[in-house]
């Protein structure tokens, strides 16, 4: 029988152990390979069962048998099970920023410092401020995490985004501000698809937050009106409980209060006013797509419409 104490210290030499064998030849039985801007070559000696844990990418990639042909980031469904290039060779190689993917396999070892390579930030993001370039590094190592399926990697930075989101304060209309925020919002929406919304919620949060003061500016809307899809998402966020009373999941009461929502562990969570407890935006029950509130008169459903038509016109 292990005592706690005993899970405790086996935890922590195992993440020890995990976090000095990055980028270690010693028990590598995988490498990763990516160009830089420069066309340099950057090898990164990882290992299967730190990265197939943690990622659905690389576990179809390294599984002997595996089903699927995994090569330059196409999956491809096999006819007949074939062995793939990846889990032959024990090289993977891929496209994105050497850095970025850095950043991302060094969370998946628990880390617990990133290393911060100031060239490769300025070659990235040339001309941005050192906090802006921060920032932007972590968008990045979302998407790229959003892109091998790695959800704690997701999870962390969601939540470092969510932190570093408190500098933007937009409180005062200054113009090198508003413009920051744009850069981020650009990079958000370049960089993840409209089924992953949590960053984009993020943004909708800010912009929500100070768009009295945004939208005094012609900046802020000219630049927005660029972006795919923005506006159309910005209304489906403020919908959910704008438009529509949500019940609460916990204590099933309903509210129209939509100013306790939060990122946590990576996910756009709400606290319900009446039961104080939080749950997933996905998790809020929502009314019935045939019910439309408006005040305390509910309309009534097409059927029932077309009945009261009958019954009048027979009369």
């Amino acid at each position: 029988m292990v005592d706690s104490k005993d899970c405790r210290d086996l935890a922590r030499h195992l993440l020890d152990f995990a976090e000095q064998g990055f980028q270690s030849k010693k028990l590598s039985d995988l490498t990763i390979c990516c160009k830089d801007s420069d066309g340099v070559v950057k090898h990164f000696y990882v290992h299967k069962m730190v990265l197939c844990l943690q990622s659905k990418f690389f576990e179809t990639a390294c599984r002997p048998n595996s089903p699927f042909v995994v090569s330059n980031f196409v999956r491809v469904q096999s006819r007949t099970p074939k062995l793939s290039q990846e889990a032959r060779t024990g090289i993977v190689t891929l496209e994105d920023d050497p850095y970025i993917v850095r950043l991302m396999l060094e969370v998946l070892y628990g880390k617990r410092n990133h290393s911060h390579d100031w060239q490769a930030q300025q070659n990235l993001y040339p001309g941005l401020s050192t906090i802006d370039k921060a920032i932007l590094c972590i968008v990045d190592t979302f998407a790229v995490a959003d892109k091998y399926q790695a959800s704690y990697v997701m999870n962390r930075s969601a939540d470092l985004i969510s932190r570093n989101m408190l500098e933007f304060d937009l409180e005062k209309p200054d113009m090198a501000e508003i413009s920051r925020f744009i850069n981020l919002v650009k990079r958000v929406f370049e960089t993840t698809p409209d089924s992953v919304r949590t960053l984009r919620n993020l943004v909708y949060r800010h912009t929500k937050k100070y768009f009295v003061v945004l939208m005094n500016t012609t900046m802020f809307q000219s630049e927005m009106d660029k972006i795919d899809g923005f506006w159309g998402g910005y209304v489906r966020y403020l919908s959910f409980f704008v438009f529509r009373a949500r019940w609460c999941p916990s204590c099933k009461k309903k509210t129209t209060q939509a100013d306790t929502e939060e990122i946590k562990d990576g996910e756009m969570v709400v606290t319900c006013p009446w039961c104080d407890k939080q749950n997933s935006v996905d998790a809020w029950n929502r009314p019935n797509d045939q019910e439309v509130h408006t005040g305390n008169v509910r309309a009534t459903s097409q059927e029932e419409n077309s009945r009261k038509r009958q019954r009048t016109s027979s009369e």
